[in-house]
């Protein structure tokens, strides 16, 4: 790993926190979760920091925990290095609250934070009794409410009173993400977001489908390639050897259940049968966790995870920004120190451009 020094938080008489910030040949970011010590993600993110890191993006995963409060101490934390909200949802997260929520967190880091935007879950939004209709155009209307209600106008949602009038002040420019893989939403974020955030565990194959098809729509819209930024995450798991992580893997029930809940269409892309995810999927939901990973070969895992050493998944990284994605976001599957340790090491080594083929 790149040397840097922990740099305490400014005081008086101290150096400004950050100034040995370690400079990158490439921008990469690190995806984490809702979970854990909120002051021990916080550390965390303040190390990425010290060590050059793009940025830091949590996901809105239903049932953890809130995401904002862990940027929040994030952006307490540091001083430089990118907050990525991703993905709310409208459904969740009322428009407006959104608007609020992410000015607030501009206020605390001004001009380091970014909103990805995508549907929700079906099955986690019945569980709540929330109801969920055209979520395209949802997403869709979402975005320009929330842009005027930053751009300091009002909003008029309702007829029979006056319109609403945002009365926090306007943030700086905040880009706002789509994170959705279906066409229509595609198509969406090609009309009008700054970018494309890609799901975990989305094979190379189907992303790059999705980056022809957001560049396609944002042509027929007027606009360029250079318009929209490509980003996704890229769930990781490191061991002493890529057979050895490869085992380790397929005894991970998160895992399991990440491959038995793949769509036909993932399968399709990635050159596998649909057939063999039902029988994964057959044992998952049995609970028979050990004949689910006996059911998984390498080559499924190595399409959808990256599994190995530092250098392996460093090398696999660079895949995925030769295939277009300018900002990849390294994210451990289990969150705990040694593997987020070896995700900042895969990334500095990607980033410093030392990610090459390894065997």
């Amino acid at each position: 790993m790149v040397a840097s020094g922990r740099i305490p938080i400014a005081t008086d008489n101290a150096v400004e926190y950050g100034d040995l910030v370690t400079e990158l040949g490439r921008r990469v970011g690190i995806g984490l979760a809702a979970r854990g010590d909120v002051r021990d993600v916080a550390a965390w993110a303040r190390r990425a920091e010290d060590l050059g890191i793009d940025s830091i993006w949590v996901h809105d995963s239903y049932f953890e925990r809130d995401p904002i409060t862990y940027l929040s101490a994030m952006g307490m934390e540091t001083r430089r290095i990118g907050l990525g909200a991703g993905a709310l949802n409208p459904y969740t997260r009322h428009p407006v609250v959104v608007a609020m929520t992410m000015s607030a967190l501009d206020d605390l880091a001004p001009r380091r934070v970014t909103l990805a935007l995508g549907s929700g879950l079906p099955l986690r939004l019945s569980q709540m009794a929330i109801s969920y209709d055209d979520t395209v155009a949802r997403v869709s209307e979402s975005i320009d409410q929330i842009r005027r209600l930053w751009s300091g106008q009002p909003l008029k949602l309702n007829d029979k009173v006056p319109p609403l009038q945002p009365m926090f002040q306007p943030p700086h420019r905040i880009p706002i993400y789509i994170a959705a893989y279906r066409t229509p939403f595609l198509d969406l974020c090609g009309e009008k977001a700054d970018g494309y955030l890609a799901r975990p565990a989305e094979s190379l194959p189907a992303f790059q489908k999705m980056r022809a098809r957001v560049l396609e729509s944002a042509s027929a819209h007027g606009r360029t390639a250079g318009d929209i930024d490509f980003r996704g995450y890229l769930l990781c798991l490191f061991d002493s050897s890529r057979q050895e992580a490869l085992n380790r893997a397929k005894r991970e029930p998160f895992v399991i259940y990440m491959i038995s809940v793949l769509s036909d269409i993932s399968m399709k892309r990635a050159g596998f049968d649909p057939a063999l995810r039902s029988q994964i999927a057959t044992a998952w939901r049995a609970e028979d966790y050990h004949r689910a990973g006996e059911l998984i070969p390498d080559e499924l895992l190595d399409a959808f995870i990256l599994c190995g050493t530092v250098k392996q998944v460093a090398a696999r990284a660079a895949a995925y920004h030769d295939a277009g994605m300018d900002v990849p976001l390294l994210q451990p599957i289990l969150q705990e120190t040694a593997q987020v340790d070896a995700v900042l090491d895969a990334a500095v080594a990607y980033a410093s451009e030392l990610a090459t083929s390894a065997t």
